[in-house]
């Protein structure tokens, strides 16, 4: 339960990142990737935490202790 709370908490701290790195130097082409960076870890972000949230088959998707859901360690490498 605490990773569905650890993944947003992830993506705020790098997009604060990026945005005080924008407003240190707000030139066209530093912000045209700054946008892409914050789009990716956006869209990495959303599909983390459903793929953490939905670790299990669908009729079992919270019976995490089964034994029947995907390598947590490996994911995370």
């Amino acid at each position: 339960m605490s990773q569905l709370l650890y993944i947003p908490a992830l993506c705020l701290a790098k997009l604060s990142t990026l945005v005080y790195l924008r407003a240190l130097s707000p030139e066209t082409a530093y912000a045209a990737v700054n946008q892409i960076l914050e789009v990716f870890i956006l869209l990495s972000g959303v599909a983390i935490e459903l793929r953490i949230a939905f670790q299990c088959t669908l009729p079992d998707a919270w019976a995490i202790i089964s034994g029947t859901c995907f390598n947590m360690v490996s994911f995370h490498l």
